[in-house]
């Protein structure tokens, strides 16, 4: 059974984490999925949760870099990024809904975890 005192979101959520200057290389282009854009807490300073994006039917890499640089956010030398991606199953309607339906429903789950921290 997992603590959910002590074990961190990201390892909850099975999320892989890189620094938001490293996100062209940790996200392939085709990937699809769900990220969460951070500042990670330490000693006296708390985690802050900025975005949670859901990239749908496109690319996760090319919606998490777009927030980077039009969102306001603190300089991306200091965000991190944990995220779960997948390549994209197929291009029926329907295999694409279902996709986007599970983004949606793993994306309001971090939410509700994550509220305390957003900021």
């Amino acid at each position: 059974m997992t603590n959910h005192s002590t074990t961190p979101w990201q390892e909850r959520f099975e999320l892989k984490t890189c620094t938001a200057a490293k996100i062209e290389k940790a996200i392939p282009a085709t990937y699809a999925g769900v990220a969460v854009i951070y500042t990670a807490g330490s000693g006296t300073v708390d985690e802050k949760v900025y975005l949670v994006v859901e990239s749908r039917a496109g690319s996760l890499r090319a919606q998490c870099v777009k927030r980077l640089t039009t969102a306001k956010l603190p300089p991306v030398e200091e965000l991190t990024v944990a995220f779960k991606a997948a390549k994209l199953p197929g291009k029926t309607r329907e295999d694409l809904d279902a996709v986007c339906r599970e983004q949606v429903i793993f994306g309001a789950q971090l939410r509700r975890e994550l509220r305390p921290a957003m900021r």
